[in-house]
């Protein structure tokens, strides 16, 4: 061994792919690609939350998916101060959809980073500044993108505009992605990421063919680079239309079965991939979901069989209680009983005690003659 020589260490597991790309663009840029389409009555509060970010190094790209100019071009007119020209219009004829449209700004961006605004959630004003300082950080390198903690807000949209009706944390999990877990329920909010641009060039755009779960789609892709890290504030928030909210104020989250048929559909898709290169490994797998559905339904049984034990044990309760409740009201009757039968005897011995109290001068006198002192009233 030769002296002065540090000998490499093993790497317990290779490098992200994403550690060796180069920066697609100025260090900490931010490109804000924000969607909208005939929704103007949350896009100024779109605006306003990115206006209000304290990280100033950003470009709007702001796609207008086939809906009304006007509106939108008043929004932007009503800003103009606060965007210093940082804004870039892109106007579609015809309705792309929620991939499509945020593929149109993709194309254009030319910053380090991208996050994708929809025109009806909003940031806190240090999403940006904490998020480009994590990706900045030479340690997380290997990111492809960070996440942060997020707000799930439901509201209501009423004449003045939209009312919040209640809040509640948003349901993912607080950390870096953990890919196992993400293969079963990635829960990663849209307006709560900010993922590297050069990501784009190997991976793609959003896919267009997905309605709805393009971002889930995409996330896999992401995943595929790198890791997601987490910024443990709540510094997004996920705006969500209560159940009744139709049109263009509606959640595409809230699509119904189309949307479960989509997830359905990656999913089998993601399996086909995996499986069309090795079609072998149709067996091993298919023993590998075996032992997992006989295990499942082996714990199925030893519940079932619990909740038998334990309603049982229920059942005794609520008989040992109603025994109870039996012999309690015994004892308030026969006690209801005893005092009906003090109060009558102190009714029927109220004149003996008045005869009593009114003898008491002959009571004395015979007493004396007795040779006492005198009896008690």
């Amino acid at each position: 061994m030769t002296t002065g020589q540090a000998t490499p260490r093993p790497l317990l597991y290779p490098a992200t792919p994403i550690a060796d790309m180069p920066p697609a663009g100025s260090p900490g840029s931010v490109a804000i690609v924000m969607r909208t389409r005939d929704r103007p009555e949350f896009l100024g509060r779109a605006l306003d939350s990115v206006c209000a970010q304290a990280w100033r190094d950003w470009h709007l790209y702001l796609v207008n998916d086939g809906g009304p100019v006007a509106p939108v071009e008043a929004a932007l007119a009503a800003r103009e101060a606060r965007l210093a020209g940082r804004v870039t219009m892109i106007r579609l004829a015809e309705p792309a959809g929620i991939a499509g449209s945020a593929n149109a700004g993709l194309a254009l961006a030319r910053e380090e980073l991208v996050a994708v605004h929809d025109d009806d959630d909003s940031w806190e004003p240090g999403f940006l500044e904490a998020t480009v300082a994590f990706l900045a950080a030479p340690e997380h390198r290997g990111f492809v993108g960070v996440t942060t903690g997020c707000t799930l807000i439901e509201e209501r949209l009423t004449p003045d505009g939209p009312r919040e009706v209640r809040r509640h944390l948003w349901p993912h999990h607080r950390g870096t992605v953990d890919l196992r877990r993400a293969l079963v329920d990635l829960q990663i909010p849209p307006i709560a990421l900010v993922f590297r641009r050069a990501a784009l060039a190997a991976i793609g755009p959003l896919n267009d063919a997905l309605t709805f779960v393009s971002d889930l789609e995409f996330n896999y892709r992401l995943l595929l680079l790198g890791d997601i890290g987490f910024v443990d504030r709540l510094l997004a928030a996920y705006h969500h239309r209560v159940p009744g909210t139709d049109g263009a104020a509606a959640n595409s989250i809230a699509a119904g079965p189309d949307r479960k048929e989509q997830h359905l559909g990656l999913r089998n898709g993601l399996l086909r991939a995996s499986l069309a290169g090795r079609p072998e490994a149709i067996g091993a797998l298919q023993a590998v979901l075996q032992a997992i559905e006989e295990s499942r339904r082996a714990s199925e049984a030893r519940i079932a069989i619990l909740e038998r034990r334990l309603e049982t044990a229920l059942l005794a309760l609520e008989r040992r209680a109603a025994d109870q409740d039996d012999t309690a009201l015994v004892m308030r009757r026969a006690l209801e009983e005893i005092r009906e039968v003090a109060a009558w005897q102190r009714t029927m011995l109220r004149p003996v005690r008045w005869a009593w109290t009114r003898a008491l001068p002959l009571r004395r006198a015979i007493a004396r003659a007795r040779g006492r002192s005198g009896p008690r009233p």
